[in-house]
């Protein structure tokens, strides 16, 4: 089963798929939870390096460590956790109350949410020296953009490709740099798989050179 999370009443209780009490240690994501697309912006790239890891993606509140995580974290088996965002989108408060629990933290983020997917692509260890043959372009900034990360996210790690943001028609200079970079499709009919604007995912095949 890939990783993911299921919320409880308050929408933020974290139900991971992996480790557990009785588990081996190991690690875990962590997100912003929330209503707002700000709140599911990070966590639409961040889903799908849960699903290639196999590990949980839990989420919290911005400014504190959601009560119901910090329970689910003090009696699991998780011992290492990355913040997903700036903090903007999870405070140093946040990972200082998980470090206090024993985790080991760390953060991935860029200056925008554009920049946080590819950030999480590149942790993921798509680079310049290992690119992506395969993407895939999802809207990044509507309301209704957590549908398209939600069923994206298991299949990300099926094709091995990296979740890239758009918005709207427009595909924004972070994800550019990163399809500039660290994508080098070797199958063009199978290159860039679109959950978004048809504008926006024909704009992400000219910029890698797919309709040359």
């Amino acid at each position: 089963m890939h990783g993911g999370h299921t919320g409880g009443k308050d929408g933020r209780a974290p139900v991971p798929c992996r480790p557990g009490r009785r588990g081996a240690a190991g690690p875990s994501l962590l997100g912003r939870g929330g209503d707002a697309t700000q709140a599911f912006a990070d966590s639409l790239a961040a889903g799908s390096w849960a699903a290639d890891d196999g590990i949980g993606l839990l989420l919290s509140q911005s400014e504190v460590l959601t009560a119901s995580t910090s329970s689910f974290l003090e009696s699991s088996a998780i011992d290492r956790l990355t913040a997903i965002g700036g903090t903007d989108a999870l405070a140093d408060d946040v990972l200082s109350s998980a470090s206090s629990l024993g985790m080991t933290t760390e953060r991935i983020s860029g200056a925008t949410r554009f920049a946080t997917a590819t950030a999480i692509a590149e942790a993921r260890g798509f680079t310049a020296d290992a690119p992506a043959e395969r993407v895939i372009v999802i809207e990044g900034q509507s309301d209704s953009a957590w549908s398209a990360g939600s069923v994206s996210a298991a299949l990300s790690a099926v094709l091995d490709a990296p979740i890239v943001l758009v918005n709207g028609d427009d595909v924004p200079a972070q994800t550019e740099a990163f399809l500039n970079d660290a994508f080098a499709p070797t199958d063009a009919g199978a290159a860039v798989t679109g959950i978004a604007s048809p504008t926006a995912c024909a704009a992400v095949g000219t910029i890698a050179g797919l309709d040359a």
